[in-house]
């Protein structure tokens, strides 16, 4: 008897330091590195941006853009620095040399637009532009913050009748042409 009981105190002493085993970590550093993206046009308009025909009459002028203009912007800069857009239309010039500036011109842009203001960093009042022989002043449309809301890929539609030319009806006869120009800038600048 007195084996039996030694086996099980052997068994019994040496169980203990075989299952409880001490626990060991180890650790690595990890790290990646982020390089900045662009602010880019995605998409603009390719096609000529078209106002309403006007027949010379007895009253002034008031021609709409006739078709919607969409454009796109990709923010991958990483920096969540906000952006803007900016349009500018330069001085339409007509048949012989004749200037639009001349003729009491301007540029009405729709800012209030429903179907525009339900897009986000729009801005939401119009804005009447004189028209000069350097164009409009440049006015801002679209001003995205200065967070994580402007980064990523943002559509923007500029619906019919978002712009509208008003000019007196001294005007000659024909096409007159000229550049609606969209910049996109680094700097948000508030409202």
């Amino acid at each position: 008897m007195k084996k039996i009981i030694m086996s099980v105190l052997v068994v019994f002493f040496f169980l203990p330091n075989s299952v409880f085993a001490a626990t060991i970590s180890s650790g690595a550093n990890s790290s990646v590195s982020i390089t900045a993206g662009e602010l880019t046009f995605v998409d603009l308009p390719n096609e000529s941006i078209l106002f309403e025909n006007y027949s010379i009459s007895g009253s002034a002028a008031l021609v709409r853009n006739t078709s919607p203009i969409t454009m796109s912007v990709n923010d991958f800069r990483g920096t969540y620095a906000g952006w803007k857009i900016d349009v500018k239309l330069s001085d339409l010039v007509g048949p012989g040399g004749d200037l639009i500036s001349s003729k009491d011109s301007s540029l009405d842009v729709k800012c209030s637009n429903v179907a525009f203001t339900a897009q986000p960093f729009t801005c939401n009042s119009d804005v009447n532009l004189p028209i000069t022989t350097t164009g409009t002043i440049q006015t801002n449309l679209i001003n995205a913050n200065n967070d994580s809301t402007s980064a990523g890929t943002f559509t923007y539609s500029l619906p019919v009748n978002f712009f509208a030319l008003n000019f007196n009806n001294k005007v000659k006869v024909g096409t007159y042409s000229g550049t609606l120009l969209f910049d996109i800038g680094s700097t948000y600048a508030p409202w």
